[in-house]
């Protein structure tokens, strides 16, 4: 006999916000980009479920993750 459950599993979402640690020298200065920084999401375990990358504003994309 197979059981299936209606409920819809926990999930969060993570996202960052990556900065300059000093704008004096990064803003308007075309050597400094905060887009494309990549970073691995990694499980308790340390297998990767998903990647953030930023923007030119520092943000990045938001990933959906089960709870726990």
């Amino acid at each position: 006999e197979t059981v299936k459950s209606l409920e819809e599993p926990e999930t969060g979402k993570v996202t960052l916000v990556k900065s300059s640690a000093d704008t004096s020298v990064s803003d308007g200065n075309s050597n400094y980009s905060l887009a494309g920084a990549v970073y691995t999401v990694t499980d308790s375990a340390g297998k990767s479920v998903g990647t953030l990358t930023t923007k030119a504003d520092g943000s990045s994309n938001t990933l959906t993750l089960p709870l726990g």
